[in-house]
């Protein structure tokens, strides 16, 4: 097949880090692949196969990503302008947010065109109002793609009620691949040992209040009045850090909470924890619970995340998980995810047959 995938950029992030997997994968290795993007901000774009066409686009102007959607039809007209072939089988807007996408995705002659979504877009609406906004004008770009892929389905039922009729004929559930093989790689180019005998407890992500590491250390504040052998890692950055840190004093666990800050690989400290939890409020699926998974971590997460991730079970009270955790085997049974990889792909064969 001829493939056309458009994404903004490929700096570090969930949505670019997901595309990466899935273009080293062997989902599209036999097909000829065009990969569009919008930004010169190509962190990770060494990485891709070299067999991976890369196409860059000048965006729009800022002001045009404002606009209705019944200006898309100028938006469509200029890339059908630029775009240096139009014939593919197959157009997808992997990144289901940005116009761009959208638009230049629409102005291909594909046989399919599939939108992406990879977020909780009800939930986000409830946080982030410029969201709420710039969804609200581009909400119709919807239902000019033939299908919908969401990443959970808690993320399709969501994108269900705010779309409505509006919604593409064909919707699909297909989470995201994991490369465990290539985490297990990461975590063996360092060695990390940590001095703490305690049971090593991580969460792991941007450090934003989305996240939820407000609600992770509360909870572990709780725990630890039931079992002082816990201990929590917190890696990664962001806005909520020194909010975070202030907490974890005035809760009386500064001391046995240690934030590591953002890490280059964080893998090897990963893979050195006991058990991983996650408090986020909403998600689109939440990779790092997958990783850890992978890790032979426990995992702790809230009844509230189960529908984001297909087989994990939450429960209805993080501290007492976390207060009842054990310290595991130096040598923890890992998971290649190799049956949830294969069910991925099984998904993206049907794709392929309705072409």
């Amino acid at each position: 097949m001829r493939v056309a995938i458009f994404q903004t950029d490929f700096r570090v992030g969930g949505i670019q880090r997901s595309l990466l997997t899935l273009l080293r994968s062997d989902v599209f290795r036999h097909d000829e692949v065009d990969l569009y993007l919008f930004s010169k901000d190509y962190e990770q774009a060494s990485e891709l196969p070299v067999e991976v066409n890369r196409i860059f686009l000048e965006p729009l102007p800022y002001l045009c990503r404002l606009a209705p959607f019944d200006f898309f039809g100028v938006m469509v007209d200029r890339y059908r302008r630029v775009l240096p072939r139009l014939d593919y089988d197959l157009s997808i807007d992997f990144n289901g947010y940005s116009p761009d996408c959208a638009a230049a995705a629409m102005a291909t002659d594909a046989g399919s065109r599939i939108i992406w979504v990879h977020n909780d877009y009800g939930e986000r609406m409830r946080y982030d109002k410029r969201f709420k906004v710039s969804f609200s004008l581009g909400k119709r770009k919807f239902k000019r793609f033939d299908s919908l892929v969401a990443v959970s389905e808690g993320s399709l039922d969501s994108i269900q009620v705010l779309l409505g009729k509006e919604i593409p004929s064909t919707q699909y559930v297909i989470p995201n691949l994991i490369d465990a093989e290539e985490l297990f790689c990461k975590a063996a180019e360092e060695e990390v040992s940590f001095s703490s005998d305690l049971i090593k407890i991580c969460g792991m992500g941007r450090l934003d209040k989305i996240k939820g590491f407000d609600l992770l250390i509360k909870d572990f504040a709780l725990a630890r009045e039931k079992n002082e052998d816990i201990s929590l890692f917190i890696i990664g950055d962001g806005p909520e850090r020194r909010h975070l840190e202030r907490l974890a004093y005035e809760l009386g666990v500064s001391d046995s909470v240690i934030f590591l800050g953002k890490l280059e690989n964080p893998y090897p400290a990963l893979a050195a924890m006991d058990a991983f939890c996650h408090e986020a409020l909403y998600e689109g699926q939440g990779l790092v619970i997958r990783e850890a998974q992978a890790f032979g971590l426990d995992v702790v997460v809230p009844k509230r995340l189960e529908k984001y991730n297909k087989g994990i079970s939450g429960c209805e009270c993080v501290s007492d998980v976390l207060a009842g955790l054990k310290k595991t085997a130096p040598e923890k049974r890992r998971d290649s995810l190799d049956s949830y990889n294969r069910s991925i792909k099984a998904e993206f064969g049907k794709i392929r047959g309705g072409i």
